[in-house]
C-alpha cells in the first residue's frame, strides 16, 4: 500500500503537467531598435517588442541563441541581456536590450546608419532559438523574425 501511495503521489503532478496544452508565445511586432552603444566588436541596442502570452502563466526567458541581422546583414550573435517575464494573458510592449558581438561591428553599421537616418527604418530580422521556462519545465523555441522598424541612434 506504501508503494501505491508513493507512486500516486509521484504521478499526479506528472498528470497535471502533461494534460496542460501549453500554446506558443506569439511575437506580435517590433516597434523600436535603437543603437544605446558601439564598439569596435560589440554593439548594444534597446528594443521594444510586442509579446503575447496567451497562457495562463508566466513565462521566464532565461536563454538565447540568436543572430542579428540589419538590412540583410549579419551583424553577429545577439544576447538578450537582463531578465524577462512574459506575463500570463497579456499582450503588451516589453523593453529589451540586446547586444550583439561581433568583428568591424562599426565598420559595417555606418553604412547601415546612413540608410535609416535617410529612411528613418531598417530591416530587421533575429534568427536563432530562445529558451523558456515555467517552474522547472525549460523550452527551447525557433525564431525567425522579420520587420521593418524605425530606427534611431542615441546622440
Amino acid at each position: 500500500m506504501r508503494i501505491f501511495r508513493s507512486a500516486i503521489i509521484l504521478a499526479l503532478p506528472l498528470f497535471v503537467l502533461t494534460s496542460c496544452e501549453v500554446e506558443e508565445v506569439e511575437f506580435v511586432q517590433l516597434t523600436k531598435v535603437e543603437v544605446k552603444d558601439v564598439k569596435p566588436k560589440q554593439i548594444t541596442f534597446d528594443v521594444t517588442a510586442i509579446l503575447n502570452n496567451p497562457n495562463g502563466f508566466a513565462i521566464n526567458v532565461v536563454g538565447s541563441d540568436l543572430d542579428l541581422y540589419l538590412q540583410g546583414n549579419k551583424m553577429g550573435k545577439a544576447t538578450l541581456l537582463g531578465d524577462l517575464k512574459i506575463e500570463s494573458n497579456t499582450q503588451k510592449a516589453y523593453d529589451l536590450i540586446i547586444r550583439t558581438d561581433g568583428d568591424n561591428l562599426q565598420t559595417r553599421l555606418l553604412p547601415i546608419m546612413f540608410t535609416a537616418a535617410l529612411t528613418g527604418q531598417v530591416t530587421t530580422r533575429l534568427d536563432g532559438t530562445i529558451t523558456g521556462k515555467v517552474s522547472f519545465i525549460k523550452r527551447k523555441v525557433d525564431v525567425d523574425i522579420t520587420e521593418e522598424v524605425k530606427f534611431k541612434s542615441e546622440s
